[in-house]
C-alpha cells in the first residue's frame, strides 16, 4: 500500500525542503496490519495525488506533477523528474489530486477549487484550469488536456464494470458520472451549448466536505453492499454509501444508510479504496481540525502526529 503523508498542511513549505513524504506499507505476516514501513520519497510538499507506475510513482507535490523514479528496485526514489509545472496553490484545500490510470492508458486527475493553473506538456499545448476541472495527462510529460469542466472541488475517482467514470465533488454533489467533454454546474454558473452533463442523483446530503470515492466490485461483502459507491465526509465523520439502478444507459444513484458513523469527531475519512482482498480501506486524516472554515489556518489545535488507515471486512 502506497500512502501520502503531510505534516505541512495547510501551509505549503517555503524552504524548499518539505517535511512530507510518500511511504510504502507492507503486511509481511498476513495478519492484516502493516508491520513494515518504507519511506519511498521525502522532502515533499503536501502530496495529495499519487499513481504507482512500473518504475516508481507519478505524484503531485507543490507545485509540480513529478515522476519519482526508482531505478534499482529498492523502493526508494533515485531520480525526481518534473512532468508538468504551473499548478497554483493559493488554496491548499483545492489542489491537484486523485491520480488514476484509466482504461485509456492516460492518468486522470482532479483540479480543485479556487486555484487557477496554466499548464502545458512538452509539446507546448497549454490549458488554463480554474476551479473544478478534471483533466488527463500522458505519463511521459508530453501532453495534457481537459476531460470535463465545471463543478467546484472534485476529490475522488471511481470506475464501474462498464468503464463508466464517477467522481465526488466536495461542495455540489456526492457523485457525478463524468462524460468526456461535458460541462457541469458551478456556483452561479449558467449552462452553455447543449447544457450541463446530466445529474445522476439529487443532492440532499447535508454536507460540503466530501472526499474519496470507490465502487465495490468484489464479492466479500453481502450482495446489498456490492456494486455500491462509498465516500468519506470529513466534517460529519462518516463514510456514506449509495447504490444505483440503470435507467436506459444512465445510472440513477440512491443514497443509502451511512456505512460508517463515528462518535469520534476527529475521524476524518479523506479517501476510500477497495483492496485486492475485498476489504475497504479508509484513509483517516484523524485531526481535531480538518478544513479552513471552522477556525483560522494557523490554529494551534491542528494535530500533526496522528493518522490512521482502517481496513473494513465483512
Amino acid at each position: 500500500m502506497w500512502v501520502t503523508q503531510s505534516y505541512e498542511y495547510p501551509f505549503p513549505d517555503t524552504t524548499g525542503v518539505g517535511r512530507d513524504q510518500i511511504s510504502i506499507l507492507e503486511d509481511t505476516d498476513g495478519d492484516g496490519n502493516a508491520d513494515n514501513i518504507t519511506v519511498f520519497a521525502d522532502s515533499l510538499n503536501i502530496p495529495i495525488g499519487i499513481q504507482v507506475v512500473p518504475n516508481g510513482v507519478i505524484a503531485y507535490s507543490i507545485p509540480n506533477i513529478w515522476h519519482l523514479i526508482d531505478h534499482d528496485g529498492d523502493d526508494r526514489v533515485d531520480e525526481r523528474k518534473i512532468l508538468y509545472s504551473g499548478f497554483r496553490h493559493e488554496d491548499t484545500h483545492g489542489m491537484v489530486n486523485n491520480f488514476v490510470r484509466s482504461w485509456d492508458g492516460w492518468i486522470h486527475a482532479d483540479h480543485g477549487f479556487s486555484n487557477t493553473s496554466t499548464v502545458a506538456g512538452s509539446d507546448g499545448d497549454t490549458i488554463v484550469m480554474f476551479s473544478g476541472n478534471t483533466f488527463r495527462f500522458r505519463m511521459d510529460g508530453s501532453h495534457l488536456e481537459f476531460t470535463t469542466t465545471g463543478r467546484v472541488n472534485p476529490y475522488g475517482y471511481a470506475y464501474d464494470e462498464l468503464a463508466y467514470t464517477y467522481s465526488t465533488d466536495c461542495h455540489t454533489s456526492p457523485i457525478y458520472q463524468l462524460i468526456r467533454g461535458a460541462d457541469y454546474p458551478h456556483f452561479g454558473k449558467k449552462p452553455t451549448g447543449i447544457g450541463f452533463g446530466p445529474a445522476v442523483m439529487d443532492h440532499n446530503y447535508g454536507s460540503t466536505a466530501l472526499a474519496g470515492l470507490d465502487y465495490y466490485l468484489a464479492d466479500q461483502f453481502p450482495q446489498a453492499y456490492q456494486r455500491n459507491f462509498y465516500y468519506g465526509d470529513v466534517v460529519l465523520s462518516r463514510v456514506s454509501r449509495s447504490n444505483f439502478k440503470m435507467h436506459g444507459t444512465t445510472p440513477i444513484i440512491n443514497q443509502e444508510e451511512d456505512f460508517i458513523q463515528s462518535e469520534d469527531p476527529w475521524f476524518r475519512p479523506v479517501d476510500v479504496k477497495l483492496g485486492p482482498d475485498g476489504a475497504l480501506y479508509v484513509a483517516d486524516f484523524y485531526n481535531r481540525i480538518i478544513g479552513h472554515y471552522e477556525v483560522s489556518l494557523d490554529h494551534p489545535g491542528r494535530d500533526r502526529q496522528r493518522g490512521r488507515i482502517w481496513r473494513i471486512v465483512y
